[in-house]
């Protein structure tokens, strides 16, 4: 139950639609490995590059994700909640940032220009006190009206048909 596991949330300055530049996930990083337990042990077992697929379905459309930059942060670091930025070149700003300081960052991504919306999924990082780890994700594929994906398929693995998702009932 969500009383003895906690429950994943949306930062209560995003739409609920999901259509900021920037949606922010936070959740527990439980030792069983539920919730975002495998993005925290991503911090120490390697395992950034070798997973990089995230789906998330919704009633209204789904979003098929790819990260791209995995970052700590102290917990007093208030700059990585944003949703929405002030201009093209602001989001720009802060995606590139983000590759900058990464821990561990991919090398098959578009150019920040070209990730119109993005996902944070923040994390504890109990081990090292108080920070945070953050999983940050572009959108690739949309079929959630308002949310444009970059269309960047990876070369090396057919394409993923959200039509096909969608199906399912969701």
């Amino acid at each position: 139950s969500a009383v003895d596991y906690g429950a994943i949330f949306l930062e209560g300055t995003n739409t609920p639609a999901l259509t900021d530049a920037n949606s922010i996930l936070f959740g527990h990083a439980m030792k069983n490995g539920t919730m975002f337990g495998a993005f925290y042990r991503m911090s120490w077992n390697g395992t950034f590059g070798t997973v990089r697929d995230i789906y998330l379905l919704t009633p209204k459309g789904n979003l098929h994700l790819r990260t791209f930059a995995y970052v700590r942060v102290d917990a007093s670091e208030m700059g990585v909640l944003t949703t929405d930025f002030a201009s093209d070149e602001a989001r720009v700003a802060f995606i590139r940032d983000k590759i900058d300081r990464a821990k561990f960052r991919a090398d098959d991504m578009p150019d920040a220009s070209e990730m119109k919306h993005i996902a944070s999924f923040v994390t504890c990082d109990s081990a090292e006190g108080r920070g945070r780890y953050i999983l940050y994700a572009y959108v690739q594929e949309s079929s959630l009206p308002g949310v444009e994906g970059t269309g960047h398929l990876d070369p090396n693995k057919p394409g993923t048909d959200l039509d096909l998702i969608d199906g399912l009932g969701w």
